[in-house]
C-alpha cells in the first residue's frame, strides 16, 4: 500500500464518524411529531425545517336537516420552511352532496376549495410546557359548482397548548374569519373559540371539545358543538384518527364523524 493510501483511510474514518454523529444529532433535534387531528383546532407547533407532513380526512360525513356531505382525500401538506414557520396547502377533496328540493332526490359531486396557510410558532415550539401560534389564511374558491360559494374568505387562527397536571394537555383557540354573507355578497365577520382538554395513554390520545362559532351576519346563527376524537399512534410519525362533532343547538349539524391519518416523511 503506497504512503497516501495508508494516509487516507483513517481520515476517511474519521469523516465517517464525524456524519454518523452529525446525522444522530440531527434527528435527536427533530421537533415531536404533532398532527391538527384528531379535533377541530390547530396545533401551535410547526413541523420541523426542511420535513414535510401529509394529513387528510379519508372520509368525513356531515348530515343536518335530511341533507348529507360526504368529503373524501383532503390532504394538507405541510413543509417546514424555518426552525418556527411552515407553509401549508389544502386541496378540497372528494365531495358529494345529497339532498331533497319538492320531494326530490338531488345529488352534486365534485371537489372543493383550496385553502393555503401559514403558521409561525411565536412561543414555546420545542417547549412542551405552553406553545403559542399565528396562522392566517386564504381560502381560494375552487369548488365545484353547488359545493362552494364561489368566494375568496379569510381566516387568522391563535392556538395555544398548555400542559397540566396529571398528563393532561390543554388547548385553545381563538379564530376570526371574514366571510360571504349568507343573504348577499357582502362579507362579514366569524368568531370562533374552541377548549380542549386532551390525555395520551401510550401510543393513544383521547381528546374532548367544545366549540363556538358567531359572527356579524344575521343570516348566519350562531352554533355549538362537543367534540371527541382518538389517535392512534402506528409509529413515531404516522397517526390515525376517528371523532365526532356532537351538535348542541339545533344550528349545528346533527351528526358529524370523520376518520383521518397524519404522517410525516
Amino acid at each position: 500500500m503506497s504512503g497516501r493510501g495508508a494516509g487516507a483511510s483513517p481520515a476517511l474514518w474519521l469523516a465517517v464518524a464525524l456524519l454518523t454523529v452529525c446525522r444522530a444529532s440531527r434527528a435527536q433535534e427533530v421537533r415531536d411529531f404533532n398532527a391538527d387531528t384528531p379535533g377541530k383546532s390547530y396545533t401551535p407547533y410547526t413541523v420541523a425545517q426542511g420535513y414535510l407532513q401529509l394529513e387528510s380526512d379519508i372520509v368525513h360525513v356531515v348530515a343536518m336537516d335530511g341533507s348529507r356531505l360526504t368529503l373524501s382525500l383532503d390532504p394538507v401538506l405541510k413543509y417546514g420552511v424555518a426552525d418556527d414557520v411552515e407553509v401549508e396547502v389544502q386541496t378540497g377533496g372528494l365531495m358529494t352532496m345529497t339532498y331533497r328540493v319538492d320531494g326530490r332526490a338531488v345529488r352534486l359531486a365534485g371537489y372543493g376549495d383550496t385553502t393555503p396557510a401559514l403558521k409561525w410558532n411565536v412561543f414555546g415550539n420545542d417547549w412542551q410546557l405552553f406553545s403559542v401560534a399565528v396562522r392566517p389564511g386564504i381560502k381560494i374558491p375552487t369548488a365545484s359548482t353547488g359545493l362552494g360559494n364561489g368566494q375568496v374568505e379569510y381566516f387568522f387562527d391563535v392556538p395555544a397548548q398548555l400542559a397540566l397536571p396529571y398528563g393532561l394537555t390543554l388547548q385553545v383557540q381563538q379564530e376570526i374569519d371574514l366571510l360571504k354573507n349568507q343573504g348577499d355578497a357582502g362579507k362579514h365577520f366569524e368568531y370562533s373559540e374552541i377548549l380542549s382538554l386532551g390525555r395520551s395513554f401510550g401510543k393513544t390520545t383521547l381528546t374532548g371539545e367544545l366549540f363556538a362559532q358567531s359572527g356579524t351576519d344575521p343570516n348566519s346563527p350562531a352554533l355549538y358543538t362537543a367534540d371527541i376524537g382518538i389517535g392512534y399512534a402506528l409509529t413515531p410519525t404516522v397517526v390515525l384518527a376517528l371523532g365526532a362533532y356532537l351538535g348542541l343547538n339545533r344550528y349545528a349539524p346533527s351528526v358529524e364523524a370523520y376518520s383521518a391519518f397524519a404522517f410525516r416523511f
